[in-house]
């Protein structure tokens, strides 16, 4: 994404992707609370799709700790970062 504009389109490509190839939705966005996943643009969109968008607090930085912390493990052991998600996921989950 070169410009934070193109963030609605990327989301729209990317949820129409799962769609078909895992013919499921997406149900949670987590992402910190930058300004490009706070326009109303996005949100409408969001709510279109019955995805509940999770948001982290504004300088709260722990709170993206499962996002960090996958990224640094997926660094540190020479995995392709396609695996980014799954990592997360893992980590969410075993965090619960």
């Amino acid at each position: 994404m070169k410009h934070r504009s193109e963030l609605c389109s990327i989301n729209q490509s990317f949820t129409r992707m799962v769609h078909t190839q895992f013919s499921t939705s997406i149900r949670i966005f987590y992402s910190d609370s930058g300004g490009e996943y706070l326009s109303d643009t996005f949100r409408k969109y969001l709510i279109s799709e019955g995805t509940f968008a999770q948001l982290s607090c504004l300088g709260a930085h722990a709170q993206n700790g499962v996002a960090e912390t996958s990224r640094t493990l997926l660094i540190a052991s020479f995995v392709p970062s396609h695996f980014l998600g799954r990592s997360c996921l893992h980590i969410y989950i075993s965090h619960q």
